[in-house]
């Protein structure tokens, strides 16, 4: 056996070793059609090298996955000029093919010719299919809440003032429109609910036996709502469907002789439900003695299987109270999220102008605990879940310092009502940002919805226009830490206020103005929009 020492090799023969090479690191995926698809990549060092000859990504198709510049099917693509340590995004939109896997890495070559690689990372093709729906007629449709179904289809509720395309004719103002859809975006049935006034629903859950209920409100006195009885100005309406077919089980109207606002409903393992909303009454179905303290209170029903009132208790002080989320916890009570901006009755610590309020009660519904969170801006709770190791999270918005505008809030609530340890985090930009629906999943990790038009929102790829882009968070499970950040939507003015997690994604329902989103064309002033967003957001 011969051997030979580098210094042995003819000059022309020799390696050269690199010993402080250059530093590329692969990003995430931002987005994926059927035939292309944009990523990021970021040149973070040059090392010992002066300057770098070409970088930007190579990909390879499945099952070869060690894309190199010498890969047969290697493809590689550079842009833009060369900043350390900003993440540069780079399409790719030669010779892929639907529906298939592609495993992707960033690269740089030094000036001697010698590559470095960053890590491998991944993308699927879509298939022709369009991961997004759009639901709708020619006037204004919205969609407020959706439940998943078996097969990868849904549920949406939301409401409508159109007469044509997918929605039925329209009994007046706004209807509530509810649809079931399959997993291939075909409706398999559709209605509309209400009476020649406006009439909404706006958060749907499945109940025990398979069926849905829904919570909303209502000032018709006709159609679906006769014989129900208008007790006021608005009642909050309560409506229990057949999930298969949509028809009616039952529907019930709540309320007192003014403006009573139903807004979240969860089912209960009784086989009834409790819903939240906002009462500004103090009679009928309101307890005059211990209901309603101020302006509008919290006002919570137990409803039995029949939509029969077993209690109800409104909540709050002398100042204005709202109800926007509610969850059965393990230990047989509710939590509720809202706002408040009274510093009196049941609340304590106030901190600002209006706090996001968080309450906590027992299964007959008498205060354990409440929390106002925030500063001493305006800010607000929408969404309150309990976590696998039974505390809490919460999301909605709080004031951003010194500008009047809203980032997004995460807080975080042990089991006995404080707000933990580096809470409430603040996420977003510099305009308004705002959390709608949070959810923990398996892992531990936390999916967020949020509401924005900021354009400096560090990571988050590029703003799409209008008034508002829906914006998509993954969180650790330390309720903070970033791990990727997606937005959705169109050119138009797009919300969403609720996202649920699936065994392979994630399913967000909300609206667009958009004239297309995903290559779905809008059918009129608005449309309802569901998006399907795989594991690593993207759609």
């Amino acid at each position: 056996m011969v051997s030979c020492k580098l210094d042995d090799l003819p000059a022309d023969k020799r390696l050269t070793v690199i010993s402080n090479p250059a530093v590329v690191t692969t990003g995430a995926v931002v987005t994926t059609t059927s035939t292309s698809a944009t990523v990021q990549m970021t040149v973070n060092s040059l090392g010992s090298n002066t300057s770098l000859s070409e970088y930007g990504i190579v990909f390879a198709e499945d099952p070869n996955n060690n894309p190199l510049l010498t890969s047969g099917i290697a493809n590689r693509y550079t842009a833009g000029t060369l900043t350390l340590n900003t993440p540069l995004t780079v399409p790719i939109t030669t010779n892929l093919k639907p529906g298939t896997r592609y495993f992707f890495r960033a690269y740089a070559i030094n000036s001697a010719g010698q590559p470095v690689y960053g890590e491998v990372k991944e993308f699927t093709t879509k298939t022709a299919a369009s991961n997004s729906l759009l639901f709708g007629g020619s006037n204004f449709d919205y969609g407020y809440f959706m439940v998943p179904t078996a097969g990868g289809g849904g549920i949406f509720a939301g409401n409508s003032n159109s007469s044509n395309g997918d929605v039925p004719a329209n009994k007046g103002g706004y209807d509530a429109w509810v649809a079931r859809y399959d997993a291939n975006g075909v409706i398999l049935w559709k209605k509309n609910y209400g009476g020649s006034s406006d009439d909404v629903l706006r958060s749907i859950q499945f109940t025990t036996d398979g069926n849905v209920i829904l919570v909303g409100n209502t000032n018709s006195t006709d159609g679906d709502l006769s014989g129900s009885g208008l007790k006021g100005e608005y009642d909050i309406w309560v409506v229990k469907l057949n999930a298969a077919s949509g028809a009616i089980i039952w529907q019930k109207t709540y309320g007192g002789s003014k403006s009573d606002f139903g807004q979240a409903v969860q089912a209960t393992s009784d086989g009834g439900c409790i819903v939240v909303g906002r009462t500004n009454s103090n009679d009928v179905d309101i307890n005059a003695t211990t209901g309603r303290r101020g302006d509008f209170d919290i006002w919570a029903l137990k409803l039995n299987s029949s939509g029969n009132i077993e209690w109800q208790k409104a909540y709050g002080g002398s100042g204005e109270e709202r109800g926007q989320s509610v969850q059965t916890t393990r230990d047989g009570g509710y939590v509720i999220a809202g706002m408040t901006k009274s510093s009196d009755g049941q609340i304590t610590n106030f901190k600002g102008v209006t706090d996001g309020w968080v309450v906590k009660v027992n299964s007959s519904g008498v205060l354990q605990w409440q929390i106002p969170l925030g500063g001493a801006g305006n800010d607000e709770a929408f969404c309150v879940q309990q976590t696998l190791d039974n505390k809490f999270i919460v999301t909605g918005f709080i004031a951003t310092p010194g500008t009047g505008n809203r980032n997004v809030m995460v807080s975080k609530i042990s089991s006995d009502g404080a707000e933990e340890s580096g809470f409430p985090a603040s996420l977003g930009g510099y305009e308004q940002d705002e959390g709608a629906y949070i959810e923990q999943i398996q892992d531990g990790s936390f999916i967020l919805v949020a509401n924005t038009n900021s354009t400096d929102i560090a990571g988050l790829p590029p703003y799409r226009g209008g008034a508002r882009d829906i914006w998509v968070v993954k969180l650790r499970a330390d309720g903070k830490t970033i791990d990727w950040q997606k937005p959705a939507g169109g050119s138009g003015d797009d919300q969403s206020y609720c996202i649920r997690a699936v065994t392979d994604g994630y399913l967000l329902c909300g609206f667009t103005t958009s004239a297309a989103v995903d290559g779905k064309v809008n059918n009129g002033s608005s449309d309802v929009l569901i998006v399907k967003m795989g594991l690593d957001g993207v759609y």
